[in-house]
């Protein structure tokens, strides 16, 4: 099976394929509660090029496991972080076109404008 170019998997590599055509394979909902949180890590990595730091939790993490000292340059680590952030985005995108709905946790979020009371606010 190849999801993207340069992605080649076997069929049947996965016990729960979230790329199965979606009508075939219904994920249930407990179990994509994991897939939710994965997404939403990738997501907190949208900002990650904007400056030489890595956001505060991935950083405690990069430094507690022993990846980085304090002090040592973070830009290796950026780097990866956003090419990960940017595979999944592009898995994220062709499984979108592909009918999963799963693909639009990832999408940006519009924000909901509702009106209440005479007074308009904006909710992320």
């Amino acid at each position: 099976m190849c999801i993207l170019p340069g992605i080649i998997e076997p069929d049947h590599s996965y016990k729960y394929d979230i790329f199965d055509p979606p009508q075939d394979t219904p994920l249930l909902v407990d179990r994509l509660k994991y897939l939710k949180a994965f997404l939403m890590q990738v997501a907190q990595l949208n900002d990650v090029e904007m400056n030489d730091r890595l956001p505060r939790a991935f950083e405690r993490h990069i430094l507690s496991t022993g990846i980085l000292q304090r002090g040592q340059s973070q830009k290796g680590v950026i780097n990866l972080l956003a090419r990960y952030r940017d595979e999944w985005t592009a898995l994220a995108v062709h499984a979108g076109k592909n009918g999963h709905a799963w693909a639009k946790w990832l999408a940006p979020q519009q924000p909901q404008v509702r009106q209440e009371q005479g007074v308009t606010y904006a909710s992320a």
